[in-house]
């Protein structure tokens, strides 16, 4: 019996270990925190603010204030245009010092993504994602926030936007707020060969980008050392690319209005003041925000619309029949716009395009 006992002991830790060396790998490999739980409501990394630091030198993902990333993608739209500054400003976030990234988005010149990310290092040298105010615009105006989130508010965690040691095979989690921010990545290669307009670079870290809440979406990220930063992101439905085009430091950020100029010939002040306040659940009130810290939304007014989104899925189904998939707000025709997606019974996408003050249907699209 004595020996049968000591038998299956010895039976259980050779399993134990086994799981620790094979299965536990992403467990290990992310400083003791598993990423890759497919319930968020179990994701709780411990958060020391004492740990991190605004000082953000990661190989991959360095952050220097003033300094300005550019990059281009040719769209079904048209030209998009998308900076990242990393500005000078830092906003407490869950107890933790960040540092600010001002991160613009432009269609032909329009502003049509306007964020504030916040991001900050721990002592291992990871670099971890707390949050983002973020607004999407038209004509200058605010049409949504959707996907704001602040770690600490209403159950949202932070994530890692980058290991100090990434490692091929290692899934984890970027971010967490439940239903509104689930992206997740995991790493792929860490030799890749990359071309894009700024130039050509080696032995970059190839990830894949996705998230429950869109399981159709997926794309690529490279990042590559000498610029210190994503490179290039391919979409892994159409390949559609955003390329890296230009990294300059001591730099300004660009103005929000490029449509007249074509260019960041002038510049614009980082944004100061105080961050949104009011109900989005998602936001703080305020009171954990450095005062140097500014809003996006400031001195911006929400879209004002005749028709509701209601309605609009309405029109748009009396126009195609099937099941409304998406809804949103766009410029199309050169006027705000409700484009509704309607799968149809055979599997085919439709957008119907409405006229967001009349309700009139300005074309349907295939």
């Amino acid at each position: 019996m004595k020996t049968k006992t000591i038998f299956f002991l010895a039976l259980l830790i050779i399993v134990a270990l086994s799981f620790i060396i094979l299965g536990g790998r992403s467990l290990m490999e992310n400083g003791g925190i598993d990423f890759s739980l497919n319930d968020g409501s179990k994701y709780a990394p411990q958060i020391n603010p004492d740990d991190f630091t605004t000082n953000v030198t990661n190989q991959h993902f360095t952050l220097v204030p003033g300094k300005k990333t550019v990059y281009e993608s040719q769209t079904e739209d048209g030209l998009e245009r998308i900076e990242t500054y990393v500005t000078s400003e830092t906003k407490v976030v869950a107890g933790v010092d960040t540092v600010v990234v001002w991160d613009r988005v432009w269609l032909e010149g329009d502003l049509i993504e306007d964020t504030k990310d916040w991001y900050a290092q721990d002592k291992d040298g990871n670099v971890w994602y707390f949050g983002e105010e973020s607004y999407e615009l038209i004509d200058g105006k605010i049409i949504s926030n959707h996907g704001s989130w602040e770690s600490g508010n209403d159950g949202a965690q932070p994530g890692i936007i980058m290991f100090a040691d990434p490692r091929v095979g290692v899934t984890y989690r970027e971010e967490y707020y439940a239903g509104e921010a689930e992206d997740m990545a995991e790493v792929l290669s860490l030799n890749e060969k990359v071309d894009v307009p700024y130039g050509s670079f080696e032995n970059c870290l190839q990830t894949k980008n996705f998230s429950p809440l869109e399981p159709d979406v997926m794309e690529y990220k490279y990042y590559c050392i000498g610029p210190n930063s994503v490179v290039l992101e391919i979409d892994g439905e159409d390949q559609e690319r955003v390329e890296l085009i230009s990294v300059e430091f001591n730099s300004t950020p660009s103005p929000n209005d490029l449509s007249e100029n074509g260019s960041d010939s002038n510049t614009a002040d980082e944004p100061t003041g105080t961050p949104l306040s009011g109900g989005e659940d998602a936001m703080s009130d305020g009171n954990q925000t450095d005062s140097s810290s500014g809003s996006p939304a400031e001195d911006r007014e929400m879209l004002q619309t005749q028709i509701t989104e209601d309605q609009a899925k309405t029109i748009a189904l009396n126009s195609v029949s099937g099941t409304v998939t998406d809804v949103a707000i766009e410029k199309k025709f050169g006027k705000p716009t409700y484009v509704v997606e309607i799968r149809t019974a055979d599997g085919e996408e439709i957008d119907v395009i409405i006229d967001i003050d009349t309700g009139e249907v300005l074309a349907v699209e295939d």
